[in-house]
């Protein structure tokens, strides 16, 4: 109390005085409880922001089954989560062309970033150094250059992997087609993912007593004609997870049921459009889990550089049953590889 203060009151009587100090402890104390209120709103104002919506862009590189799947387990995953999030999906239709200014824009218009299939994911790290990317139905993140390494990502990129069980799906064919002696693949050469299996695949196949022929293309246009010389020198087709070639299932296992081959392995999704049997993963669930990732980065503040890169929790045997019979095989005959 200022001593200016102090004389007033010592002039004033005994009552006076009571009623004075009185008033002053009042006026003290609705000054602290303003301060309190004050430091409240500030707080209000903060969580205010921490409360507004979650910007979430997603960039799927081609408009395919298996990728629309994926999107579709992301944004499920985190609409169940009960956070406040809002998407902006956008498609490159295939065209790697479009991928550089659409993950521009998404990284400059977002919070957290989603590639679907690694040409996205590689176009969004290129693009974006500092915000969280997550990435789902990438077969090998590592190779592709998204992370240092599979079990420890060390930057900002991280998520799920499509990786094929192609030893599995190397002993599902054989059983289907024991006396089979030559392959072929078709794929795309310019995706990076697609070069990887192929790599991969090819000395599985010919550990399996199979010649491996390979065709390669750029574009659903070469389809035709690749396809159609690679399955003259093939017993059946051997299918890898390639985004041009899922995205024209219709034209590729036409082509091969015209000559009575078997397409085996690849995306499930593609089987079920027109292929004949595949041990593979669910992309919805797949993207799910990409999904439960950004979940815990968001609510349990996990790191993105130390969250490993994870592989399909489920995985299953689907067989077309309608491409079977057009090919004259017996659909119960196939069984999942042991």
């Amino acid at each position: 109390m200022s001593k200016g203060i102090n004389k007033t009151i010592g002039k004033l009587t005994g009552k006076d005085r009571y009623f004075f100090s009185k008033v002053i402890t009042a006026v003290g104390f609705l000054l602290v409880t303003l301060m309190i209120v004050g430091c409240g709103n500030s707080s209000g104002q903060s969580e205010g922001k921490t409360d507004e919506p979650i910007k979430v862009g997603i960039l799927q590189f081609a408009q395919v089954e298996a990728l629309d799947s994926a999107t579709e387990g992301v944004k499920e995953a985190l609409e169940a989560s009960g956070l406040s999030v809002t998407f902006d999906v956008q498609n490159a239709q295939g065209d790697t062309s479009n991928l550089q200014s659409i993950s521009q824009k998404l990284a400059r218009d977002n919070d957290i970033l989603v590639g679907v299939a690694t040409p996205a994911a590689q176009a969004l790290a290129t693009a974006e150094k500092e915000k969280p990317i997550f990435f789902t139905a990438v077969t090998d993140a590592e190779s592709a250059g998204l992370v240092a390494s599979n079990d420890e990502p060390g930057g900002n990129v991280t998520g799920t992997s499509d990786m094929s069980p192609l030893k599995e799906q190397v002993a599902l064919l054989k059983s289907i087609f024991p006396d089979a002696k030559t392959v072929g693949i078709l794929y795309n050469s310019s995706e990076a993912n697609s070069k990887f299996l192929v790599d991969n695949a090819t000395p599985l196949l010919e550990d399996a007593g199979l010649t491996v022929e390979t065709g390669t293309i750029t574009s659903t246009n070469d389809i035709q004609q690749v396809l159609s010389s690679l399955l003259n020198k093939s017993d059946v087709l051997f299918g890898i997870t390639d985004n041009t070639v899922d995205s024209a299932m219709t034209l590729v296992g036409n082509l091969a049921k015209e000559q009575q081959k078997g397409f085996v392995g690849s995306a499930v999704p593609a089987v079920e459009a027109n292929g004949l049997a595949t041990f593979g993963m669910s992309y919805l669930e797949l993207g799910k889990q990409t999904g439960r990732m950004i979940i815990r980065h968001l609510e349990d503040d996990e790191a993105v550089s130390s969250m490993p890169v994870e592989s399909s929790e489920n995985l299953e045997l689907v067989v077309n049953d309608d491409y079977a019979k057009e090919i004259g095989i017996d659909p119960e005959s196939i069984k999942a590889p042991e």
